[in-house]
This record gives C-alpha cells, structure tokens and sequence, in this order.
C-alpha cells in the first residue's frame, strides 16, 4: 500500500497551494516502528520539500520533541532552524502539555488551506480536519483506515518514505478561484434575493486599514456614513480583536452588533448580552497588564496595549534579539497566571485567555441567536485578517464571503476586493441594491 485514499476523491493535476507541511513529533518517533532508517527517510522528505520552496516544521510539546529527536538522532542545527523562515525546517514547541494548530498557523502566517500536517494519532487528525487544512496525512497500519478517515484523514500512508513531495503535491485540494466583488454585483444581489441578509464585517484590515497602533485604526467618514444607512436595512455586526466596548467607542454607531475579543464578548439588538470570558481573567488581564508595563517601561518603542479581556505587546522595528529577550521576560511574567498564554504575531505578542473561541463559532451563535426571528437568513461575511478565515470556513454554502487583501494569498473566501476604499464602494452599491428593491428595513418587520 503505497497511498489510500480517505475522504476526498481529486484529479492529479496539482495545485501550487502548499507552503508548509506539519510534522508532529509522535509522527517521527512512530515513524522508525515502520522503517529501516527513518533518520534518513525524514532528512530526504525535509530536503526535497525545502527545495521546491515548502517549508516543513516539527510540532509538539517539549517532551515530545525531546524523545522524536532523541529516537531520530536528529539535531537541532542539522535541519531545523528558527520557525521565522519558511524556507527551511523549523521547531515548534510548546511548554505545555500539547500545542495548538492554530498558534502554530499565526506562528508561521500560512493559511489552513495552503497547510498539510502528517501525524499517527486521531487526536491529531481531528483537531488539523476541524480546522481546515489543505491535507491531513495519517501514518498508519490498513487496519486503521476506517477510523482515520472517521476523524478526517484524506490520506493514509505506512511511512515516510512513501510520502514524496509529489504525493503531497498531488493530494493537495486546488487553490479556489476567488473573484474580484466589485465586478460580480449581480451575483451576489441575485444570491441574497427574497433572503433575509445579516451583514457580519470585521473591523481591522476590511473597515480600517491595519497599523502598527490600533488607536490610529479609525473609520473613513464615508465608510461610517455608508454603515450607518446599512443598519437601517439589515442587521449589522462588527468583529474586532479588540476589546468590545473600546470597538463600540471607536465606530461610535447606535444599532450595530459588537464582537469583541474575536468572539469572547457579544453584544447587541436582538442578542443576549454573552461574555465568555469569567470576571477571573478580566482580573488577571489587569495583573499582568501592570506587571508587563513595570517590567518593560525601560525597553525604547515597546508599547504595551491593554483590552478587556486581552493585553498587546507591540514590538514594531526592533531586533530579532531584542525580541527574543522582551519574549522571555514576558514568559517569566506568565509563570504566575496559568489560566493566560502568549502569542508571537508578526511584531506583537498577545497575552489572553486559553479559553478557545473564534470569530466562526461567533458568527454560528450570532446566526442561532437571530434564527427564530430571520426564517430565511443568508450571510455576507468581509474580513481582511487571519482570524477571518475561520469564519469563511463556518459559513454555509449560500452565504457569501469576501477577503479585503492586495494579497495574493489562499483562502477560504468566494470574493475579494483590494482594500478598505473597494470595501466603501461595494458597500455603497449594496445600500444603492437596497433603495431600489425597496427592501423592508430590519427594525420595521
């Protein structure tokens, strides 16, 4: 058995979207029960993947990384170097018990979609199938099959060395054609037609432009103008990062939905007032707040951005091992709220709750809360962020998705437009769609 198939049935024609494959440390070490030199077989696989530009990483906690290297006889400057590259092979770890995929996708800025992930256990095949990665590959025996494709396994294999890059390549499901918004009007009005639409839009990098400081994040006057008629017209909800009544303060419109926190806190007009996050974190948040700023007041140009159920620590235009050094005393700092963890984001580091949540389990509650007054509802989902995608992949299949981005980058939205200007204008055009059809405004029905 060279490669089964598990879920998905594809063509072999390719498709250009892989840039990362993930590699769980249990899959090296379980690797050598099926192999004559599994150093060897993950040496080859790392190097050819290198060579056609994907990049390859280890996962795992640390005392699972320590035993695959351990067992493996790999070592650290061999072939694994700092994650920040993605041209070559990276570790990963986690101080805790387990690692997180989706740290991992910040850690790295890749999409679930350009993303594969190898690994031996279902654990690991169902947390990387919940998310949405392009492949998820299961190393095991045939008699596995039936419960590796239960947990959502597109592909099993024996061992590594029937994993080729070709076979990745090959299995990886083609980047969707995305289609520019502004040039398909017609479709999108002729899709939400006798629907009952909830407008979802996220605040950073589709309504305001992202900057290196989020008060400076504001909204064109246009843009207000043009969300303030929208309102009249359908039930409007705004997500934000950032703390809910710090967004509500910052778009500063009366009838709106407010997501706050990526999901933590909801609040608005037909919704019950929902925080999830307990008065408990709210203090911790406060604690550690004041720690970071004692702690890192003497380091020039670090910015320490408190919200409310969440702390930033900005770290724009500093050097690699200025970072490094501020990252540990952060972690030090950490030591004393077990209930908070960090994350490395480009140039900031977020301090929140390990409470998971995301802005695709909100829009589903957003969605249930509103069910029993809109019958027929239809979603249009615009976001500009990583956080967004989960959202797009949570959306059902007749609602509607669209990426603000100049980038050219995999995801799991059906249109785009360029940036917050585009963004105004179609917009502009749904409000001008509205008026015509003389839609019924929401808060009248």
């Amino acid at each position: 058995m060279v490669e089964k198939e598990c879920l998905r049935v594809m063509s072999s024609s390719g498709s250009q979207s892989l840039r990362v494959v993930l590699f769980t440390a249990e899959s090296m070490v379980n690797a050598g029960s099926w192999s004559l030199d599994p150093i060897a077989e993950v040496r080859n696989l790392v190097s050819r993947l290198t060579s056609r530009g994907i990049g390859a990483a280890l996962l795992g906690s640390v005392s699972s990384q320590v035993s695959a290297l351990f067992v493996q006889g790999l070592k650290r400057t061999s072939i694994f170097q700092d994650w920040e590259n993605l041209d070559d092979a990276v570790i990963i770890k986690s101080t805790h018990g387990g690692f997180s995929l989706e740290e991992v996708l910040e850690k790295l800025q890749v999409m679930p979609l350009e993303t594969a992930l190898v690994g031996v256990s279902i654990r690991e095949i169902r947390e990387a199938s919940n998310i949405g990665l392009g492949l998820v590959v299961a190393l095991g025996r045939e008699l596995d099959y039936n419960s590796f494709r239960i947990a959502g396994a597109n592909l099993l294999v024996p061992n590594l060395y029937n994993l080729s890059v070709d076979v990745l390549e090959r299995w990886m499901p083609p980047r969707p054609r995305i289609r520019p918004a502004l040039t398909h009007l017609s479709k999108v009005w002729s899709g939400i037609k006798d629907r009952e639409l909830v407008i979802f839009l996220s605040y950073e990098g589709a309504l305001a432009p992202v900057v290196s400081r989020s008060e400076m994040a504001v909204l064109s006057h246009g843009m207000k103008e043009v969300i303030r008629e929208l309102v009249g017209f359908y039930p409007t909800v705004i997500l934000s990062e950032r703390g809910r009544q710090d967004l509500a303060s910052m778009v500063d419109l009366d009838g709106l939905c407010h997501v706050g926190s990526n999901g933590l806190d909801i609040s608005g007009p037909g919704l019950a007032s929902e925080f999830l996050s307990s008065t408990e974190i709210v203090a911790q948040i406060r604690l550690v707040t004041r720690e970071l700023v004692s702690v890192l007041h003497e380091f020039p140009g670090v910015f320490v951005d408190p919200r409310e159920v969440s702390v930033i620590v900005h770290l724009e235009q500093m050097e690699i091992t200025l970072i490094k050094k501020i990252e540990g005393i952060v972690d030090k700092v950490l030591l004393q709220y077990r209930q908070l963890e960090k994350f490395h984001k480009q140039n900031i580091l977020e301090i929140r709750s390990r409470l998971d949540c995301d802005r695709g389990e909100a829009v589903n509650r957003i969605k249930a809360a509103l069910r029993k007054s809109h019958k027929r509802a239809c979603s249009l989902y615009v976001g500009g962020c990583p956080a967004d995608e989960k959202a797009f992949v949570a959306l059902a299949r007749q609602d509607f998705s669209v990426l603000v981005s100049r980038d050219n980058r995999t995801t799991a939205a059906h249109y785009h437009l360029q940036d917050p200007n585009e963004l105004e204008a179609f917009l502009f055009s749904l409000l001008n769609h509205s008026r015509r059809e003389k839609i019924v405004c929401h808060t009248a029905r």
